[in-house]
């Protein structure tokens, strides 16, 4: 008997030390001040991004556009995808809704009715992407995640309207009331959307390991999209730059999901991964995904750091610093002080307490869970993921993270060629016409990337279009064609060559189309 009753302490006692490590790790109070950076950078991402695409919002996400309800509904191919836009009925209505997401991107960026306007810009994100899923690529799929814990977190306490709205109402009863803006939920949300980023990095590292030296530079630097003959002539002629550059990268990459939890090296894998965002936004124009992941990167800013930065702003150092170091240590706030209220609660105040604990704690071991089994392809994960996969797809949370992994790949070029009546033939290249800063980009250049991919569904219908913009030429045919990457060699680039010359290039004929009725019809 006294045997087992040392038994039965120890194993109370090792249960009370993993309920308090547990606690530790995600429920300590912490303030909301990470994650309304990351609301405010989101909520002005995604206004930007869709608010350039208005002009284009029934091209590419109407049932008259460049995507048809029954062909994107082919795609998606399962029931829990669903888009608002598969059930409008009249152009008025995405109108209308287009203008309300625009609406509530903007109230989420400044805190107004965050509570509910965050849901909003979450089911128009994934509205979006399942309408028309060609146009979705990696930037999207980290906005969807981020949004979705952006909803369960309670944001707008910090950094908003709500939060002035809310000290003015406090201070009407009295004038030293503040509102709190730190809760234990808070913490948790902050610790599942560091996993997020850390799983993400991890992923998309591993996969980049196959790139072997300079292989991966070279091609980025020399794709036709982003050609800048400055930097292929300085890595040709260096070429140690380019293994050092690709080097960096997964060395970063692999580095990061690891050192990122110290604290004496998170700044500096901070500072190593918000670098290596700019630099592919300065030199490879991918602006919005390079500014998407760093807001993301916000949430591993210590309290701490912000109160430093808010105390020198404010230049009232005493106060704020006391504040600061109080809030920089884990407190387990809602559960030290439920457990003390225990003995003074009724049975029904206690049972409301620990079931709220316990939801909490199945929440984020099963939506952790669900981060780590999400991206991994292999066959046991597989066999997992189709149990979950109605909550992956419903929230948009499914991606393999890769990022031009295991290789960057050769990339091609959407042109078409008018044929006038007179017999003269004109090219036009329509991508660089688009300006690579803007978000638009994306969203016209995958719609002529699905053409590439998928002629038999969108040839025809772009054809058409092609015919009306040309009707002065009064054209006869029109012929859609995808130019090629070849292998383009440093030497090569020493000798004074593109990548677009005709030697590196191989044009292929998509579909040639009359058009001699819609140039009819585009004069008359």
């Amino acid at each position: 008997m006294p045997g087992l009753a040392r038994l039965a302490r120890r194993a109370g006692e090792t249960s009370a030390a993993v309920g308090r490590a547990w606690s530790r790790f995600w429920f300590h109070g912490s303030t909301t001040e990470p994650l309304e950076i990351v609301r405010i950078g989101i909520g002005a991402a995604v206004l930007f991004h869709y608010g350039m695409a208005t002009p284009f919002l029934f091209d590419l996400w109407g049932d008259a556009g460049w995507m048809p309800p029954a062909a994107a509904l082919d795609r998606l191919a399962l029931p829990w995808m669903q888009s608002v836009f598969f059930y409008f009925t009249a152009p008025w209505q995405w109108a209308a809704f287009h203008l309300l997401f625009l609406l509530c991107c903007a109230a989420l960026m400044v805190g107004w009715r965050t509570s509910w306007v965050k849901w909003i810009v979450l089911a128009g994100q994934i509205s979006y992407d399942y309408r028309n899923p060609t146009l979705v690529y990696g930037a999207d799929t980290i906005v969807a995640c981020l949004l979705f814990m952006l909803c369960l977190a309670p944001v707008g306490r910090a950094m908003s309207l709500d939060r002035a709205r809310a000290k003015r109402v406090a201070k009407r009863g009295n004038l030293a009331a503040t509102p709190p803006s730190d809760s234990p939920w808070a913490g948790a949300c902050i610790r599942l959307m560091q996993i997020q980023m850390a799983v993400l990095v991890l992923r998309s590292g591993i996969e980049k390991t196959g790139w072997n030296g300079g292989d991966a530079a070279w091609p980025a630097f020399t794709d036709y999209e982003f050609y800048n003959p400055v930097i292929p002539e300085l890595l040709a002629r260096h070429d140690w730059l380019a293994d050092v550059a690709t080097d960096a990268a997964i060395l970063i990459a692999v580095a990061f999901p690891f050192l990122i939890w110290q604290r004496r090296t998170r700044p500096y894998m901070l500072a190593a991964a918000l670098s290596l965002h700019l630099t592919s936004a300065v030199l490879a124009g991918s602006v919005y995904l390079s500014f998407v992941m760093s807001m993301g990167h916000m949430s591993f800013l210590r309290p701490e750091w912000l109160h430093r930065l808010g105390a020198w702003w404010k230049g009232k150092v005493g106060a704020v610093a006391v504040a600061s170091r109080l809030r920089g240590h884990p407190v387990y706030q809602w559960v030290a002080a439920s457990r003390s209220r225990l003995p003074a609660m009724t049975i029904p105040q206690r049972w409301r307490e620990r079931l709220l604990y316990s939801a909490m704690s199945l929440f984020v071991a099963w939506h952790a869970f669900i981060m780590l089994v999400g991206p991994n392809s292999s066959e046991t994960a597989g066999s997992i993921r189709r149990l979950v996969q109605p909550y992956l797809s419903f929230f948009r949370l499914e991606s393999t993270w890769s990022f031009f992994a295991p290789s960057v790949g050769k990339h091609s070029q959407f042109r078409y060629v008018i044929e006038e009546s007179a017999g003269h033939a004109r090219t036009f290249v329509p991508v660089p016409e688009l300006n690579s800063l803007l978000p638009s980009y994306y969203l016209i250049k995958h719609s002529y990337d699905a053409v590439v991919a998928f002629p038999e569904l969108h040839a025809e219908l772009f054809a058409a279009m092609f015919c009306r913009k040309h009707a002065a030429l009064r054209p006869s045919y029109v012929t859609l064609q995808v130019a090629l990457e070849q292998e383009f060699s440093p030497a090569d680039q020493l000798a004074g060559k593109n990548p677009l010359d005709p030697d590196f290039v191989k044009v292929e004929t998509l579909l040639r189309v009359p058009c001699e009725s819609e140039a009819d019809a585009g004069v008359q």
